[in-house]
């Protein structure tokens, strides 16, 4: 069975959102801890504790650019670059509240985690392949993200900031 055919409509939902190009290690992630995922089954909500930190590394083509989407041989390298996500609980509302420190500035968005047109539906994407797969409602909480990554020159920074936040939901 192809990893395709094991995820979730959620997760093509996530896809608009990113790069496909960045995105083709985010496919064996999602199964990977697909086990862990099954223990947030019982849960209605995210419950926080204490402040989460997750981070992924951007990736470079040494060769076969465009060629992974497509079926062929790549061989991508991770580089020392990366984006970090701060997960902490908001008891104040039931929002979801993303800030950025290399745009200085906070979006507020509700848990019906709808797409915003912009650098957030990164992390809307992630929390919504959480909150549909696993029945999970994704609210009250704070995501604070940092990064040395360069957007936008083929670094898989889309990709990146997918991963590192849904690590964080993981592990919460």
């Amino acid at each position: 069975m192809q990893p395709t055919d094991q995820i979730s409509t959620a997760f093509e939902y996530a896809l608009h959102f990113i790069k496909i190009s960045g995105a083709r290690y985010l496919f064996f992630l999602v199964i990977f801890y697909e086990k862990i995922f099954s223990e947030l089954k019982q849960r209605q909500k995210l419950q926080m504790k204490r402040e989460i930190s997750s981070s992924a590394n951007g990736r470079v083509n040494l060769l076969g650019e465009h060629l992974d989407y497509n079926g062929g041989a790549v061989l991508p390298l991770q580089i020392d670059k990366c984006v970090k996500i701060y997960l902490s609980d908001n008891n104040t509302n039931e929002k979801i509240v993303i800030k950025s420190k290399q745009y200085d500035e906070k979006i507020i968005i509700n848990h019906n985690l709808v797409k915003q047109g912009n650098w957030s539906d990164f992390v809307v994407g992630a929390c919504k392949i959480i909150s549909d797969k696993f029945g999970i409602k994704i609210s009250s909480i704070n995501l604070v993200i940092d990064s040395d990554l360069p957007i936008g020159i083929g670094l898989s920074s889309s990709a990146a900031i997918t991963v590192a936040t849904l690590r964080a939901l993981i592990t919460k």
